[in-house]
This record gives C-alpha cells, structure tokens and sequence, in this order.
C-alpha cells in the first residue's frame, strides 16, 4: 500500500511562467520542518477578506469531493466556524475567486498540493489551486471520505497560510493533533478536520 503524501512549499518555491502568468508552485521535500513551524515560509501571503471559492470541471465531478469541500469551508465545524474568515462559494470560478478546487493526477503519491496560480502587485495571492488526487485517496485510504475531508482542512489551510508538520511531536499544539500534519490519517476523528489554537491565531491576525 502506498503511503499519502500532501505537499506544499516548505522549503522551495518553483516559479513557472505560462502564458504570461506566473505560477507559484508549492512543493514540499522531506526535510522536516521545525517543531514550532512559522507561517508564510515562502513570502506569499492570502489576500484579505473573504475567502472565495470554486470548484474545477473535474472536481465538480466527483460529490464526494464537492461535498466535502463545503463542509471544510463551512461554518457548521470547517473554516468559518473555526476562523474570523468569512467563506462565500461561486457556481462559476473566475481570476477573482481566492480558491479554485482541482481534481488532478499529482505524483509522487501525493494526495493533495497547493499552489499560487495568481500573485498581485503587493506579492499577496489572489488565487489559490487545491490539487486533490482523488485516485490516490481511494488508493491508500481505509475510509476514503474521512481522508479526503482531511486533506481538504489541510490544503485550505495552506491557502489561509498554515504551514504543516511531518511528525506529531512537531504539532505546535502538541499534544493535541491538528489537519495540518501531513500524511494518511482517515480515523474520522475530529482532529483531522480542525486547525489547532497555533494556527487559528495566526489565521485570525491575519484576516
């Protein structure tokens, strides 16, 4: 059984250039990152205000993803109920809209990716890709639904601008866990779909 990775640029951003626009893309290696992980490592920072989202044709595709992503958005136990961030969904996505969900191969057994797709002049993020690999998930997950939900709270957290961890004794929050340590984890449990107190703080300042 392959092991899930989630991925996000910890230690290297790849700055591409396609059609004019540049992408940020957000990679993580294995070094592990500190036990107290500072945010924005990497000088890209979300814009402000509400966080706008959408889904991608082939994401759209797949309810189990669509549903899930609302519910990590939501303001029942997901981003709002959690953060002051206020989470507004569109039907059709646009340059505007701050996350656009994307359901897409990735490699390197990685379930799910967040990459800068759109910049602005004061070097915030006006536009976020979730890279979700549905196949991976329902590859290595024992309860793929679960799993899914959480690395969707883990790729949003990103976008809100959450640094991961690798290790559980890494959790800024530890010995409480949060979604935002990297890897499989499909129990179900309330956890792994929660920002811990770090990281709500930090969001919260932000916004």
């Amino acid at each position: 059984m392959r092991r899930l990775r989630e991925r996000r640029g910890v230690r290297r951003a790849i700055a591409v250039f396609a059609s004019g626009v540049l992408a940020v893309v957000l990679t993580a290696i294995s070094n592990p990152v500190s036990a107290s992980p500072t945010d924005y490592p990497w000088s890209v920072y979300p814009d402000r205000g509400a966080h706008t989202y959408c889904f991608g044709p082939a994401f759209a595709a797949y309810s189990a993803l669509t549903s899930r992503a609302h519910y990590a958005m939501d303001d029942n136990d997901g981003v709002e109920a959690q953060t002051v961030v206020d989470t507004v969904f569109y039907s059709a996505c646009s340059a505007a809209t701050d996350v656009r969900f994307v359901e897409t191969p990735i490699g390197g057994g990685a379930g799910g990716e967040t990459q800068c797709v759109a910049l602005n002049s004061a070097g915030y993020c006006d536009q976020w890709h979730v890279r979700i690999d549905w196949d991976v998930i329902r590859e290595v997950a024992s309860n793929d639904g679960y799993q899914a939900r959480k690395t969707l709270c883990h790729e949003i957290g990103h976008s809100l601008g959450a640094d991961h961890y690798l290790l559980s004794i890494e959790s800024p929050d530890y010995p409480t866990q949060t979604c935002m340590i990297s890897g499989l984890y499909d129990s179900g449990a309330a956890w792994t779909r929660t920002y811990g107190g770090f990281h709500r703080a930090h969001i919260n300042t932000w916004f």
